[in-house]
């Protein structure tokens, strides 16, 4: 199990002007290390959690299915806390995940809309086996 003095080596600081990519890395580096540090004690809040947050910074780095795959362990993991609000959450990132997946999807996997010609055709208004019947006689 790493100890706590183990996690606290010093990162080159990045400066809050450089490029957003140098930032997303190195925040993901941190994230790893809170996650290696969750996961020495195992604890279903402190993985989710660490799970997510490293979700988020492979996000930002456009690495959409690996966040996915950290999404889908955090929410396995939520499934252990007794309060819904965690998966909630969750399946609220996993969302606007696929949303941004399909935004970077090229256009040639979106399928186009289908030509009025090619839309099926209208149902009967009635069943194939209906048939007119008289009228029952009443008995007057």
């Amino acid at each position: 199990m790493p100890s706590i003095d183990a996690m606290n080596t010093t990162a080159t600081p990045v400066s809050p002007l450089a490029a957003p990519a140098a930032v997303a890395r190195q925040a993901l580096q941190l994230a790893q290390r809170v996650l290696d540090l969750a996961k020495a004690f195992a604890k279903p809040h402190d993985m989710c959690q660490a799970n997510t947050q490293v979700a988020r910074c492979l996000k930002a780095l456009h690495e959409l299915s690996s966040a996915e795959s950290h999404l889908d362990k955090a929410l396995g993991w939520s499934a252990l806390i007794p309060c819904v609000d965690v998966r909630v959450d969750l399946l609220c990132e996993l969302s606007e995940l696929a949303v941004s997946r399909a935004e970077a999807a090229p256009a040639t996997m979106i399928r186009p809309a289908r030509a009025p010609s090619s839309a099926p055709a209208p149902m009967p208004s009635r069943p194939l086996n209906w048939q007119a019947r008289p009228p029952m006689p009443t008995g007057r």
